[in-house]
C-alpha cells in the first residue's frame, strides 16, 4: 500500500492527468473510484471520504 503525502499526492494527481484518458477498470459507480485507487496504488475501499495525512 502506498502513501502520499499531500506534496506527492497532487503530483502524482497531476501525472494522472497527464496521461489524458484512462478507462474505468470497473463498470458501474463505483469504477471511477476503483480505477483511481488502481493508479494511485492505494489499499482498496469503499469508504465515502479519503484522509490525507501531511
Amino acid at each position: 500500500m502506498k502513501c502520499y503525502t499531500l506534496e506527492e499526492l497532487k503530483t502524482r494527481l497531476s501525472e494522472i492527468k497527464e496521461t489524458g484518458f484512462i478507462q474505468s477498470k470497473r463498470e458501474g459507480n463505483t469504477g471511477i473510484g476503483y480505477t483511481l485507487e488502481e493508479l494511485l496504488e492505494v489499499k482498496k475501499n469503499n469508504l465515502a471520504t479519503m484522509i490525507i495525512i501531511n
